[in-house]
């Protein structure tokens, strides 16, 4: 869900859960879904904004919805009488533990989810199961992300010289991808590191003047789908410039 920042109005990034975002392809936060398992019909539910913060957003309609995503649509708020309709014997919840950063994945937690018999722990390790085997289409988007990543390094190396910050060597590859593949957002935060900074691992601060003769580590990657492939190049700073 979206974090609000205190005394803002605006909230901090956040990106979609990977298992959701595998089975259903939102991209935004803020969703459900149900898949009814004996006819496959799947349901998305999006939040439903008030009035003020639709002034302020642009929050999801249904019909906008289902044309992205080619799925029906129904408020969250009538989440618990579309369940109640079907009236299932069980309902699965996603949730478990990632074993790559030991965080914790939690089932929705409705008080009306009570009155149903419920199992949390078959959907997360099945899913993660299927997200290891890729189709031929994820293969193609991961091409496309590898290429524009690619794109984005030899940006870099070629305009890489002293006296450029970290962060605007960093702007030729979102430059890159913004304008020539319309790719906005990346797979994780840069990694524009130059002399010792290199030696920090997930070193973000990126505002260092580069000096000559040094050594540049950039591990920077477009996000085309989740997860991303990983590209990293290390520039040479050229001894004049």
């Amino acid at each position: 869900e979206e974090m609000l920042i205190d005394s803002t109005d605006t909230n901090y990034d956040v990106m979609q859960e990977s298992c959701f975002y595998y089975s259903f392809g939102v991209q935004e936060v803020g969703f459900h879904a149900c898949i009814e398992l004996d006819t496959g019909n799947t349901t998305l539910f999006p939040p439903k904004s008030s009035i003020i913060m639709s002034i302020f957003q642009n929050p999801p309609r249904k019909a906008d919805v289902t044309k992205k995503y080619g799925l029906p649509a129904i408020y969250g708020s009538k989440m618990e009488q579309t369940i109640k309709a079907l009236n299932p014997s069980m309902i699965f919840l996603c949730a478990g533990t990632n074993i790559c950063s030991d965080g914790k994945i939690e089932p929705p937690n409705y008080p009306w989810l009570k009155t149903y018999q419920l199992n949390a722990e078959c959907v997360y390790p099945l899913i993660s199961r299927l997200r290891m085997i890729k189709s031929p289409e994820e293969i193609d988007v991961m091409k496309s992300a590898i290429e524009a990543t690619a794109e984005g390094h030899i940006e870099m190396m070629k305009n890489c010289k002293p006296g450029l910050r970290e962060a605007q060597l960093m702007g030729f590859f979102r430059n890159e991808g913004l304008f020539k593949y319309n790719v906005k957002f990346n797979a994780y935060p840069d990694i524009v590191a130059s002399s010792t900074n290199a030696a920090t691992l997930h070193y973000e601060i990126n505002n260092r003047i580069m000096q000559p003769n040094e050594l540049v580590l950039c591990d920077c990657c477009l996000l085309y789908t989740s997860p991303s492939p990983r590209d990293q190049r290390g520039s040479r700073m050229p001894s004049s410039a």
